[in-house]
């Protein structure tokens, strides 16, 4: 379970000095905290405080006993609490002490190019070059890491370089044959590539995925009612 608090962790804020603030999560799953903590540090800054983000265990703070940087799991759930809070150069640093800490690790190769993917939205080419470095990166340490090959695909078919999207998100629908967002993004391709019966079939089994998946949900749902 995880859960998200606010709490000071400085001194009493000044018109000079803003109280800094943390969004504080549990490391069970840190990665939680990412739900909650996009909206709460835009409220935190329209009151004056910067917001920062504290990992916590069920022993208090884990920065109290040792370096969080240090857990793999923690390392990345943290990363991705500060991205989702808007503290992406805190979260470039998380980062970065990974890559050096964990460089056969895919995870914080993807992760990064993830932040700078969203930086690129905003029209930062050299972004958006960085992102895609990333993920050839960290496809080169893991060939059949799927969100890689689905990111770095997006990215190709957004650039217009069809083919070589066609490729990859032809392996990604290999390793995941039930993702619908693959499906989805592979018809994009194939119908760019004037590959109609193909795109056609990319489709259906879109469309079925998507039903599969909302059976599913609603199973679930069903089932927490029935707890309740």
């Amino acid at each position: 379970m995880s859960a998200v608090a606010v709490t000071p962790v400085e001194g009493r804020a000044t018109r000079d000095r803003p109280q800094r603030l943390a969004l504080v999560c549990w490391s069970g799953n840190v990665g939680g905290a990412e739900v909650f903590s996009a909206d709460l540090a835009v409220a935190l800054r329209e009151q004056g405080a910067e917001p920062g983000v504290v990992v916590v265990g069920a022993d208090g703070p884990i920065s109290d006993r040792l370096d969080a940087t240090s857990v793999p799991r923690v390392t990345l759930g943290l990363a991705r609490a500060q991205t989702s809070a808007g503290l992406n150069a805190d979260a470039a640093s998380t980062l970065d002490t990974a890559l050096n800490r964990f460089p056969k690790d895919a995870r914080f190769q993807v992760e990064y190019g993830l932040m700078l993917i969203k930086q690129a939205e905003t029209g930062d080419a050299v972004a958006r070059t960085r992102a895609e470095k990333m993920l050839r990166s960290a496809l080169a340490i893991a060939p059949t890491n799927q969100q890689a090959l689905y990111e770095l695909g997006n990215l190709e078919l957004n650039d217009g370089r069809v083919t070589e999207a066609s490729r990859h998100l032809e392996q990604v629908v290999k390793l995941a044959p039930l993702s619908s967002q693959a499906h989805f993004a592979l018809a994009r391709a194939y119908r760019r590539l004037k590959r109609v019966e193909d795109a056609q079939k990319e489709m259906d089994l879109y469309n079925r995925s998507k039903e599969a998946d909302s059976r599913d949900g609603g199973a679930a749902s069903h089932n927490d009612e029935a707890k309740n």
